[in-house]
């Protein structure tokens, strides 16, 4: 018996990251939110072949239903709805088999919204497209807007027009949301508090580090290691969720630079107590009004 509590408390202990994404690129781009195709492959690849990719609308039913979560489990998300998505991202997933979230600016997608730097987005059949194979949408509101600068009225109106307009175009429930740019100032309680009142499930910010069973599921961590070559990406991975490497894994990444080792265990354990003194994770209470 005691044997069986104490498997049970390893797996309710287990940190799991949620990656962001937004743009895939055929060639190198200084934008920090856009990653180079073959930088992806490799990525997906390490991935598929250490971790345990799973939707996160899946995930957050685990945590709902205080379930073990498996060690090594990950959630891949992309945000905004860009058309490379499907031309690039989606065939690697495909090929990998990585299930992922797809968080749509409903907007966007509508053409009632201008896209962000007039980039080309995706169309309404290549998202139902994508979500026949296995990419979950959420909602990212109807016009990006920074949430925490409307008044509570509008914040709802975009957090429940968009989930609206995704269960009109996908026939299917929508359980998730992302706060437009996720930052500490792009949301608050009470827009956590709306997004729940909304009907969803659960919710990402950009705020970096990982997540646990004990998360608040309006509050979840998200990190972006876009731009890190595999080595470091490996690395990193073992910093975010402080653990060590596999064998094999620490084959993979052998010559990395001692020193920026020493920076990242030191980035994230400042990381780390920031984050604790922060209450955008802690449980939400009751909405009183909006």
């Amino acid at each position: 018996m005691e044997t069986s509590l104490n498997k049970q408390s390893y797996f309710l202990q287990v940190k799991f990251p949620i990656l962001v994404y937004h743009q895939i690129s055929q060639e190198n781009n200084p934008d920090y939110s856009t990653v180079a195709k073959k930088m992806f492959v490799s990525q997906m690849r390490y991935i598929s072949r250490h971790y345990h990719p799973i939707q996160l609308s899946k995930l957050l039913e685990i945590m709902a239903r205080s379930q073990p979560i498996l060690p090594r489990t990950i959630v891949i998300t992309f945000d905004d709805g860009y058309a490379d998505t499907f031309s690039e991202a989606f065939p690697i997933l495909q090929y990998y088999k990585i299930p992922a979230t797809l968080f749509i600016t409903t907007g966007f997608i509508d053409g009632h919204t201008p896209a962000p730097y007039g980039a080309k987005m995706l169309s309404w059949n290549k998202i139902k497209e994508m979500q026949r194979s296995g990419i979950e949408c959420g909602a990212h509101t109807v016009t990006h807007p920074n949430l925490h600068r409307l008044s509570l009225k509008k914040a709802m109106r975009e957090i429940s027009q968009s989930k609206n307009r995704l269960e009109e175009k996908l026939q299917s429930p929508i359980k998730t949301f992302a706060y437009p740019y996720g930052h500490s100032r792009s949301f608050s309680k009470s827009t956590q508090m709306l997004v729940q009142k909304a009907g969803y499930v659960g919710a990402c910010t950009t705020l970096p580090g990982w997540n646990d069973s004990y998360a608040n599921p309006y509050g979840l961590r998200r990190i972006s290691l876009a731009k890190s070559q595999i080595r470091y990406f490996a690395l990193q991975f073992s910093e975010l969720l402080n653990g060590k490497l596999l064998p094999n894994e620490a084959a993979q990444i052998q010559g990395v630079n001692k020193k920026v080792v020493r920076l990242w265990k030191t980035r994230y354990q400042r990381l780390a107590k920031r984050l604790k003194r922060d209450d955008f994770f802690s449980p939400i209470t009751r909405l009183s009004h909006y």
